[in-house]
């Protein structure tokens, strides 16, 4: 069983949800603060997965995620971190999480330095969106699915800083999760993409296959009850049996890449 460690705290808000999803799918999670995290005092070897929880870290002052990603990466658990990361420990971010991992160059650490490459800057027309998305979603060695998710964001913009970096992302596969249009092609524009984020990115795996960002929320996609569209889907006999988001959630908690091969 797959064990999780869910974060909270430090305006973190998504955790309940979150929390309960994990179970939902098979795994023992539970809620930690983050303020362990960061101080080296929690014990990561207990935890197969940690999940940086969607939210309002400390507010969003200074850019999303910016404030507690650096807390992390100057406290005293961010080698803890790095060494149980580099011994197979794996992590998630959902939305504020995304935007904490890849401030902190845990994402998508192509260099393997654990130095930002990309920046979740502010959505195209600089508006917070607030509604569902349809992608795709496809981690490497599983088949193409795709998936109607909720986002909720103002920041998400995945936004590489060189155009190597970029080629590089694209080549290696690791935009895992793509928004679509009506006809189910990449979009890179709103309203489809509610960001604007080039190569139509809505998640990205690092370059080793450990860590994981998504800005549309698979915890808030858990029952198909929660998707807009229930009642016409009841009425029509199409209504399936889990939200789209267990796909994600099935899939995080079994191993990101096989054993010992990398992405």
């Amino acid at each position: 069983m797959t064990r999780v460690a869910v974060l909270c705290g430090l305006g973190l808000h998504c955790h309940t949800e979150a929390l309960a999803a994990y179970r939902e799918v098979g795994a023992a999670a539970e809620l930690v603060e983050a303020t362990a995290l960061i101080a080296g005092t929690l014990a990561l070897t207990s935890y197969d997965l940690v999940h940086f929880s969607g939210g309002f870290s400390f507010g969003d002052v200074g850019g999303a995620g910016q404030q507690l990603a650096e807390q992390l990466r100057s406290g005293p658990g961010w080698p803890v971190l790095r060494a149980w990361l580099e011994q197979g420990g794996r992590a998630v971010g959902v939305c504020n999480g995304m935007q904490i991992l890849t401030a902190a160059g845990l994402l998508p650490n192509l260099a393997g330095t654990y130095t930002p490459e990309v920046a979740l800057e502010a959505n195209v027309g600089g508006l917070f969106v607030d509604r569902w998305v349809r992608c795709t979603w496809q981690p490497p060695g599983t088949p193409l699915h795709y998936l109607e998710l909720p986002v909720r964001h103002a920041e998400g913009r995945v936004v590489p800083f060189t155009p190597e970096i970029a080629l590089q992302i694209e080549a290696l596969g690791l935009p895992t999760l793509r928004y679509v249009d009506h006809l189910d092609e990449p979009s890179e524009a709103p309203p489809h993409n509610p960001a604007g984020s080039p190569m139509a990115v809505a998640g990205l795996l690092s370059a080793n296959g450990r860590v994981l960002g998504l800005m549309p929320h698979p915890e808030a996609a858990m029952s198909p009850f929660q998707h807009p569209a229930w009642p016409q889907r009841q009425r029509w006999g199409d209504l399936p049996e889990f939200g789209d988001g267990a796909t994600v959630l099935r899939w995080l908690v079994g191993p990101f890449v096989e054993e010992g091969k990398d992405v």
